[in-house]
């Protein structure tokens, strides 16, 4: 849903606050809806910007993205066991105390 699985989308997803927070990050008011009734797109993008801004905001200037390039796959890691195959080699590993920058230089590795 989020098109690419960066630094942005970890610290916009895996630091909101437990379900609640990750619920209200997708936009989704029940979690045991389908997933076809999930709204995503535009609403997802916007919040994951909000959430990853928020953190950033927080922890200023002390804090470092590092993005691991290895057997990265097509689906979310929301997918867990049901994720497709890897289908990109191991690239390597990022950091960059900008998250722009490390996103863009994944994207254009990848």
């Amino acid at each position: 849903m989020g098109g690419f699985g960066g630094s942005m989308k970890n610290i916009a997803i895996g630091c909101a606050d437990g379900r609640i927070g990750k619920r209200e990050v997708h936009g989704v008011a029940d979690e045991n809806a389908a997933w076809s009734a999930w709204p995503g797109k535009e609403l997802l993008m916007e919040n994951m910007a909000e959430s990853a801004k928020a953190v950033c905001d927080h922890f200023g200037k002390k804090i470092v993205f590092i993005n691991v390039m290895g057997r990265m796959t097509v689906d979310c890691d929301c997918a867990g066991r049901n994720a497709a195959e890897p289908t990109i080699p191991d690239i390597g590993i990022l950091a960059s105390t900008d998250i722009l920058a490390i996103d863009q230089a994944s994207v254009d590795l990848v």
